[in-house]
């Protein structure tokens, strides 16, 4: 299994891995397991995933207690998403500069303990060895460093504003 540190555990309880098409087969179970935690119209089904996580051209991260998935991130190439509200409006769209976070999830049990924000670390950090500038992602309104480009009221009937938001990479 590929390491992103090499060595590096978080409180020496969890380990930070990427995901790619190697583990895809040994994980989807408990990626499917976590996506039912996700809004019923949010929700992927296990093709959309396994496009996802079988791409070289994605991004894949997993948080695990030995073999046991407690959460990931996940996504790829702005171009790829271009099906969704606000991908194709963004000012990036087309220069293959942006990555797209497509999902991102923690076990309920787990959550608050900072793997989340490891995670999106993580994420970035590879987004940037890859060459990428920009990250995006949906996610409900109001979270800190992002710059809203587009507003989306109740996104997909989930009764929740959420915003097309972009941050650049560091």
């Amino acid at each position: 299994m590929a390491m992103i540190e090499k060595g590096f555990q978080f409180h020496n309880i969890v380990e930070f891995k990427m995901i790619g098409p190697d583990l895809w087969n040994l994980v989807k179970n408990s990626v499917m397991k976590l996506e039912a935690q996700f809004h019923p119209h949010l929700q992927q089904d296990e093709a959309e995933y396994s496009s996802t996580f079988t791409n070289p051209e994605s991004i894949s991260v997993g948080v695990f207690v030995e073999t046991e998935l407690l959460g990931y991130i996940t996504g790829g190439p702005l171009e790829y998403y271009d099906s969704l509200k606000g991908v194709k409006d963004d000012p990036n769209f087309g220069l293959k500069n942006t990555v797209y976070i497509e999902s991102v999830i923690v076990d309920e049990p787990y959550r608050n303990r900072g793997y989340g924000k490891e995670l999106r670390r993580l994420f970035k950090n590879e987004a940037t060895k890859k060459g990428y500038t920009y990250v995006t992602a949906h996610e409900i309104q109001g979270l800190p460093g992002r710059i809203g480009l587009i507003e989306l009221p109740n996104w997909y009937d989930t009764g929740k504003m959420y915003m097309y938001y972009q941050q650049k990479l560091k």
